[in-house]
């Protein structure tokens, strides 16, 4: 089996260990709208004054605090653990002679970052998205008379998945978190070993599917310098995650220095897009960006702006009158 048939089996692995994460934190988040229901149950919410309804909410803030200071912990455990993990896996699976150093390791986990935000910073972005949206829609349903029942769904929802509730939204929210932590935390961790075999070139692998967007498949099958430099295409590198649900992986290569200029992107994501319906380009394209990609005003590579994101609709429409 191929050094790129063993990265793409192994990030199912990953996905899998994102999974038991995600449903250990979804498990106490639950256990967390319970007793932030709790705390509003056994009040007349509606009648409270405005002292005694903050009294309330601050006992709610507290709980949740203390949740997403747990979760945090567990994260960075977590995070460390599938750092070292992956680095000894690629090890293995490169059959390189030099493990990372510890040193190595445990600067790429301590330097882990998704989207230019720490782990906690993460983890903290979420408290607090949670902490204002609670104050807002208690003191909402307060102030429009609504039943208590009403306003402790605004905040917790109803039935076990939370429906119709903030915390169901911070739920979500944090499953994503979660997921992406992991992916990258897994980069990390395998080049970390790659640094210190000295490979000197990745090439990007995408999953082409109905959930690819722009930005990930046209960069299938790209090829970049071990220090992120694009190899024979101007697509700016980016580490994994490239967003939220990314689920693309870099794949180590060892090329001679003399063939890093030969090389051509092997991207099949224009061929994919052409064998899909209308509706399906739209769906991955969105409608605008993909007529245009049809009409040939535009091609894949347009789509992508200096920040190697893919461009608004707007952006691209500015680009091409300039």
């Amino acid at each position: 089996m191929s050094i790129e048939n063993d990265y793409i089996k192994h990030a199912l692995q990953i996905i899998r260990v994102s999974n038991g994460l995600r449903n250990d934190a979804n498990a106490q988040m639950r256990a967390l709208a319970v007793r932030i229901r709790k705390i509003f149950a056994d009040e007349d919410v509606a009648t409270l004054s405005f002292p005694k309804l903050r009294k309330l909410i601050r006992e709610a803030d507290d709980i949740a605090f203390e949740f997403f200071k747990e979760l945090q912990g567990k994260q960075s455990d977590a995070v460390a653990e599938l750092v070292a993990i992956e680095a000894q896996w690629a090890l293995d699976t490169g059959n390189y002679t030099q493990a990372a150093s510890e040193t190595a390791i445990a600067r790429s986990a301590a330097n882990l970052t998704i989207a230019g935000n720490t782990v906690q910073e993460q983890i903290d972005g979420l408290y607090n998205g949670l902490r204002m949206n609670l104050v807002q829609q208690v003191r909402l349903g307060a102030a429009s008379n609504q039943t208590d029942r009403e306003i402790i769904q605004r905040v917790v929802g109803t039935g076990s998945d939370m429906a119709g509730g903030i915390m169901q939204r911070t739920q979500a929210a944090m499953n994503a978190v979660i997921e992406a932590q992991l992916q990258a935390a897994a980069d990390a961790g395998r080049r970390a070993a790659m640094a210190a075999n000295g490979i000197n070139a990745l090439k990007y692998h995408a999953i082409l599917d109905s959930k690819v967007c722009p930005s990930c498949g046209e960069r299938d099958g790209m090829f970049y310098t071990i220090d992120g430099d694009p190899i024979a295409h101007d697509i700016p590198y980016l580490p994994i995650p490239l967003h939220l649900w990314c689920r693309c992986i870099y794949i180590p290569q060892d090329i001679p220095a003399g063939y890093m200029l030969k090389i051509k992107p092997s991207s099949s994501f224009s061929d994919f897009l052409d064998k899909l319906s209308q509706d399906e380009q739209n769906g991955i394209l969105g409608v605008g960006r993909a007529q245009m990609w049809r009409d040939g005003t535009i091609s894949l590579n347009d789509l992508i702006g200096q920040n190697g994101m893919a461009m608004t609709l707007g952006e691209l429409r500015d680009s091409i009158s300039n």
